[in-house]
């Protein structure tokens, strides 16, 4: 026997074998089985009110907000209200630390009396005292009695 027809013999019993075993694993379908008729339950139905709910997903915004802006520097020491709370005009909303105010307005008033001072020496500064003329330079001192003198 050549080495052809041999592989085909083995290829061929193979073949059967395989036929066989897969004809062999088929169940048969069981038969089918008569039922009843079923049950059905019945019942009255009930009349009461029902409470609608509505669910939304998003975001909600104040149909009147205010910033609140003041009009000084500092710290704050008192807050007379709470998040979201209603306020009225003119209803106090929160107290602010008096120290850093009274230095600014205290700086304020010390800059004004020195442009105040600043305004009355420039007719003075400006003709210049005599001494000034020949030097170019004038000394405290001669300004001091150039506007004494002119007051």
């Amino acid at each position: 026997m050549t080495t052809l027809s041999l592989s085909r013999a083995v290829f061929t019993i193979g073949l059967v074998a395989a036929a066989t075993t897969l004809a062999g694993c088929v169940k048969p379908t069981p038969p089918l089985v008569k039922s009843g008729v079923p049950d059905v339950v019945v019942e009255r139905p009930t009349v009461r009110p029902v409470t609608d709910y509505e669910d939304f997903t998003g975001r909600t915004e104040a149909y009147r907000a205010v910033n609140i802006v003041p009009q000084v520097t500092g710290k704050l020491t008192d807050i007379h209200f709470k998040d979201g709370q209603f306020v009225s005009a003119g209803d106090p909303l929160f107290d602010i630390d008096e120290h850093l105010f009274t230095a600014q307005r205290d700086g304020a008033r010390a800059n004004l009396q020195l442009a105040t001072a600043k305004v009355a020496l420039r007719p003075i500064t400006r003709t210049g005292c005599p001494s000034s003329r020949t030097s170019h330079s004038t000394s405290a001192m001669a300004l001091t009695s150039q506007f004494s003198a002119k007051s």
